[in-house]
């Protein structure tokens, strides 16, 4: 039954306008430009008596969190909106964000179709919030909203908390407000991306119509879209300036450039590129003083010409580093400039970053500019900003004198990256479909390898070929594996990576293992993708798996009221929880996720892997990220690691062969059913081996994942405890090059822990002492 309210909250209630109690919190306008705000509704009932004290506490830091991002603020009424009052429903739907408390339960199924509603109409940021009570319900109703952003909260002194909704309220975070802040700046940040990339959409669509009196008057329209400052950038000035070029509107260009100049806040974007197009179209308008103001505008800029661009017209001209004075005076300033603004991983302007490689070139040092290179692509560019720095960098290439000696290591990745840049700037009509493409494959290492990957629809079968362009191969300096050729059998599945529109992900039947790729673009992505489907087709393949069903769960807690903990390793804490929905008990691994991109291969490793079922391995149950953990659901085994109960309980089983000859047996059998489903293990050894106490049945767990966990948590000591246990191969051929036999090879070192009780090569000392001696 809802309660009932008070005399003093219903007069409180009467005094609260449906729509802006809180609007226009923070206004500002400009002559020129106006800065449009984020509008924000908020939807939290203020009447009703329970728990009243927390919803006011929480609206008050839905207030803070508007006022410190800029955004206007309405707070709504349950009542009115259910109502359907005109102005209260357009308040509502129009939004920018919505944050509704769905504290009150009898108001949650209304409020839930109002979002519905919302959503139709492709409104997306939505955000419920949520009075943290009893863990239960909390945990319930999060499982049921997992489409929407959920945050429960619960109120201290002066404000309201976060809370983990697992946790029985125990694990307090952050304030509310600052929570909330961060969504709003997320959206906000989303939302001047997708309006700077709708603009670029529209004017390609405008240059696509042919009759010029209508491409003039669309272009008159949308170039009033720059005055919002979410629109305006550099690309944005420059792609609209070229279609004005291109039906020669003139006088619109030079009123484009005249008006930003005029704004301080706007004259950032007026790059030498911007000017020149100015100055043409001075000149080509031939009014009166034109040409004058068009000479005028080249001379200055030209004057701002400094640094990289003069050494790139000093090297056409025909000089020599080694013997002009003026390009090594010019490399002393940069090197000096770039070094105050302190090391290359630390930059992230791009500009400075691309200053680094051009001069690096310059100097013909291809250590350096290999390493600018890879920081300009995690920089993720505009193509506008890769074209100048690339154009610069072959016209240095082109005029320079060339080294007589042959070209080195480093040269030939210098080389690789310019062909990768160079495929990064082209359309998607422009990639080719024939040849072969440079990508970058993000290694276990946490490195990008240089390679290049090409499929072979013509040929009988048809294969996809991957070879790395390998610093320490071409050196002759590396023993490891870098060539590799695929059919289509062995191919398990593929995805495109949610993080990056670049990025895709290769499973491979093969050799058990995922090759995460970076390619040039979005663009080179797509059409590499499209030849991967025709690959794949090319038979029949088994659908994947349907995920598994939702884990409901519930932490047990000991005495002191905090979760129980059944391990602890370098990658997490391993807790006991218990499965609501079949009331049995299982273990929940969370692990840091401390490398975002990492999570997705994982998520999509333990889905395919939950369908696995044997006697002797750890039955997967599924996985969710949560609160910044990545959480995997798996059966319970009750007793220990291995390695754990011969270090606290039994010592050495030397004098127990018949059960040392047990978990051997049971081991190898369930490798062998890993093995006969082409999965390798890559990590067997006593922290990975489950013994349940009461029935004697050993388990491998952890299958599939032990490499893709070190990657998530960033963790060297687990590397290091693991290289006792590596198979010669692994040591000679790296992280890819081995198969099923290297877990045998594993195995055997468990075997020689059974016996002695301690890691095996542990007389040797250190861990890598043991890497020699193998």
């Amino acid at each position: 039954m809802p309660s009932i309210p008070t005399a003093e909250t219903d007069a409180e209630c009467r005094s609260i306008d449906s729509v802006g109690s809180h609007s226009d919190i923070s206004t500002h306008t400009n002559a020129t430009m106006t800065k449009t705000h984020m509008e924000v509704v908020c939807v939290i009932d203020i009447c009703q008596s329970q728990n009243l004290a927390d919803r006011k506490r929480a609206l008050d830091d839905v207030q803070t969190a508007c006022i410190q991002v800029g955004a206007s603020l309405s707070h709504i009424q349950f009542e009115k909106l259910d109502f359907g009052e005109t102005q209260v429903i357009s308040s509502f739907y129009n939004a920018d964000v919505v944050i509704i408390d769905i504290s009150v339960p009898v108001q949650q199924s209304t409020l839930i179709y109002h979002l519905g509603v919302r959503e139709s109409f492709k409104m997306k940021q939505n955000v419920l919030i949520y009075n943290h009570v009893d863990a239960e319900t909390t945990l319930r109703l999060k499982l049921s909203c997992s489409n929407y952003t959920f945050i429960s909260y619960k109120s201290s002194e002066t404000s309201c908390l976060t809370t983990g909704p697992t946790d029985r309220g125990d694990d307090m975070t952050e304030f509310l407000y600052q929570k909330l802040k961060k969504q709003l700046q997320e959206v906000e940040l989303q939302s001047k991306a997708y309006m700077k990339e709708r603009f670029l959409a529209d004017l390609k669509k405008i240059n696509e119509i042919k009759t010029e009196p209508e491409k003039k008057e669309a272009l008159l329209k949308i170039v009033k879209r720059l005055d919002d400052p979410n629109v305006l950038s550099g690309d944005t000035i420059l792609n609209i300036l070229l279609s004005f070029r291109d039906i020669q509107g003139y006088e619109s260009m030079i009123h484009i450039v005249d008006g930003l100049k005029s704004v301080p806040a706007a004259q950032k974007y007026l790059n030498s590129y911007i000017i020149f197009l100015y100055a043409f179209a001075l000149n080509r308008r031939k009014k009166d003083g034109d040409r004058e103001r068009a000479l005028g505008e080249c001379i200055r800029a030209l004057k701002t010409v400094k640094g990289i661009n003069l050494a790139t017209l000093l090297v056409i001209k025909g000089e020599e580093l080694s013997k002009s004075n003026d390009l090594q005076h010019i490399a002393i300033v940069l090197n000096r400039l770039i070094g105050n603004k302190g090391s290359l991983a630390s930059l992230k302007d791009y500009w400075v970053v691309a200053t680094f490689f051009e001069i690096s070139v310059l100097a013909q040092n291809y250590a350096n500019s290999i390493q600018a290179a890879e920081h300009m692509f995690r920089l993720k560019p505009p193509d506008w900003y890769l074209k100048s720095t690339i154009g610069n960098i072959q016209l240095i290439d082109r005029f320079r004198k060339k080294r007589e000696d042959d070209i080195s290591a480093e040269e030939q990745i210098f080389y690789f990256w310019m062909e990768f840049f160079t495929e990064a700037i082209k359309s998607e009509d422009e990639v080719s479909s024939d040849g072969r493409f440079p990508v970058l494959i993000f290694e276990p290492s946490k490195e990008y390898m240089p390679s290049h990957i090409w499929i072979n629809l013509g040929a009988e079968p048809q294969t996809l070929q991957l070879t790395n362009e390998c610093l320490k191969r071409l050196k002759l300096c590396c023993r490891e594996i870098h060539d590799w050729e695929f059919k289509a059998d062995d191919i398990r599945s593929f995805s495109l990576n949610t993080q990056d529109d670049r990025s895709l992900f290769l499973y491979v039947l093969a050799i058990s293992d995922c090759f995460q790729m970076m390619f040039p673009s979005a663009a080179c992505r797509s059409v590499f993708h499209n030849l991967l489907v025709n690959l794949l087709n090319y038979q029949e393949r088994p659908l994947e798996p349907e995920p598994p069903q939702q884990i409901l769960c519930e932490y047990e807690l000991d005495e002191q009221g905090r979760r129980k903990t059944l391990g602890k390793g370098s990658y997490g804490v391993v807790y006991a929880a218990l499965d609501l929905n079949k009331q049995v008990k299982i273990a929940v691994k969370e692990v840091p996720e401390k490398d975002v991109g990492a999570v997705q291969p994982l998520h999509e490793e333990i889905r395919v892997h939950s369908q696995l079922r044997h006697r002797n391995i750890v039955q997967y149950l599924g996985s969710i990220s949560d609160q910044g953990f990545f959480k995997i659901f798996m059966e319970q085994v009750p007793g220990g690691s291995l390695s754990l109960l011969l270090r606290s309980k039994w010592g050495l089983l030397q004098k127990n062969e018949p059960t040392m000859a047990s978990y051997t047996k049971q081991i190898l059998e369930g490798l062998k059913y890993l093995h006969s489903h082409r999965i390798v293990h890559r990590d067997i050894k006593g922290d990975n081996v489950l013994v349940n106490t009461y029935s004697g049945v050993v388990k491998i767990s952890d299958f599939g994942t032990s490499k893709r966990l070190i990657g998530l948590s960033m963790s060297t000591q687990t590397f290091t405890g693991t290289m006792r246990y590596m198979a010669p191969e692994v040591i000679d051929r790296g992280q890819r090059g081995y198969a099923a036999p290297a877990d045998v090879w594993s195995l055997g070192c468990t075997v020689v822990e059974m016996a002695t009780g301690k890691p095996p090569f542990i007389e040797l000392g250190s861990a890598q002492a043991a890497l020699f001696k193998v």
